[in-house]
């Protein structure tokens, strides 16, 4: 799959990270603690532990496990600029944010413009991501559907990767039923292969009795985050409910943070 990177120069580099350094303390007053991903003072480490002992006091639950089509590439500037104009006045940052979300790509000898998407490799686009998805998933998930929920509900968001924990069925089958409606309103697509409907419970015996295995679920955080465009190293984590690598939550994150992109860390 052929992937185009936006390359800023120095100088947009220096300026990106100061217009981060204007919207950060910002928006840090209205970001929900359920979302991790490229925030000051949390971890891939946090919201893995969160995600665990949530599911661990529920006693198991139902999951959905989201993935969204292409984020960062299918991100409407139209609807980012709405939501940024909600909170932001200054008409020099807005200027700013636009004139990079507008910046061309050059790709096979010519320069393409698009709608939609944010500058990847741009000091800027995890900010950016960031309030889009707080506006498109957080908020909407804290203020209208968890309290239309019968049981416990909740949201572990690290980037364009989320967690939804269930613990009835049903309330989990009808927001999953919701989903696609809610991402397309803001130009997201939901991966309806990807995004799939796990029951988390204990293993119905020990491992290799022949008792039945329960379904996993992959949580895909980084174990090196690092911004402005410096490489960001992915582990997927297959979460196993009861597996015995789950009883020292922190021995299982070391080993998981470590692990190379090819391998999956049982829970």
């Amino acid at each position: 799959m052929h992937l185009a990177l936006t390359v800023p120069t120095f100088e947009d580099k220096v300026l990106q990270r100061a217009v981060v350094m204007v919207l950060e303390p910002l928006y840090e007053q209205d970001f929900l603690d359920c979302s991790y991903g490229f925030r000051p003072g949390r971890s891939a480490h946090e919201a893995q532990r969160t995600l665990w002992e949530k599911l661990m006091r529920m006693g198991g639950g139902y999951l959905i496990d989201l993935d969204i089509r292409k984020f960062f590439d299918t991100m409407s500037h139209e609807h980012l600029r709405e939501i940024l104009k909600a909170r932001v006045c200054d008409g020099v940052l807005t200027r700013l944010v636009g004139k990079w979300l507008k910046a061309g790509v050059w790709e096979r000898g010519s320069v393409a413009y698009s709608k939609e998407g944010s500058p990847q490799g741009g000091v800027i686009s995890p900010m950016l991501s960031n309030i889009y998805l707080h506006e498109v998933l957080d908020k909407w998930f804290y203020e209208e559907v968890r309290p239309r929920m019968r049981g416990e509900a909740h949201l572990i968001r690290f980037a364009d990767d989320a967690v939804l924990a269930f613990r009835e069925e049903r309330d989990a089958q009808r927001v999953l039923e919701v989903l696609s409606k809610r991402f397309g309103r803001y130009g997201l697509t939901v991966h309806s292969e990807k995004t799939k409907l796990v029951r988390f419970t204990r293993p119905e015996g020990p491992k290799g009795s022949g008792g039945k295995r329960p379904q996993t679920f992959n949580f895909r955080v980084p174990n090196n985050c690092q911004l402005g465009g410096q490489k960001v190293n992915w582990v997927n984590l297959n979460i196993v409910p009861g597996s015995p690598n789950g009883i020292s939550l922190s021995n299982g994150l070391g080993r998981s943070m470590v692990a190379s992109s090819s391998n999956k860390a049982e829970y």
